[in-house]
């Protein structure tokens, strides 16, 4: 009869404890309260020292890192790319595109201080 008892009190207890630890997992997976968001103001400046980086760098054409920067700097100022645009997107960009989307930010910028929400449904 001990073992029985036993037996219970340790299956409760592992069934209270996976309560509680499928519950905590589930809180911080769907919570997006604890995602930081960032503004467009912030976004837009890291894309555009991104895209700094690429002209710099030996692999200025054709450089897949370039098409998310290219691809939201594009949405957010309306300027579209010189570069070739191609099945995965745009994958390069002028000097003088850089200068438009640096001193579109620059005219712009205060009224950037907005979380960026895309409208794009494939976007997570």
């Amino acid at each position: 009869m001990v073992n029985i008892k036993l037996i219970y009190t340790a299956v409760l207890l592992m069934f209270v404890i996976s309560c509680h630890t499928k519950n905590e997992q589930k809180h911080f997976l769907f919570d997006d309260t604890k995602v930081q968001k960032k503004t467009v103001k912030e976004l837009y400046e890291y894309n555009l020292k991104e895209l700094e980086k690429i002209m710099d760098s030996e692999h200025k054409k054709m450089n897949p890192k370039a098409i998310e920067p290219i691809n939201f700097l594009t949405k957010i100022s309306g300027h579209e790319s010189s570069g070739d645009m191609t099945y995965y997107g745009v994958f390069n960009f002028s000097n003088e595109d850089l200068m438009y989307w640096k001193d579109w930010y620059t005219k712009n910028k205060d009224s950037l201080n907005y979380i960026y929400s895309s409208k794009d449904t494939l976007d997570y």
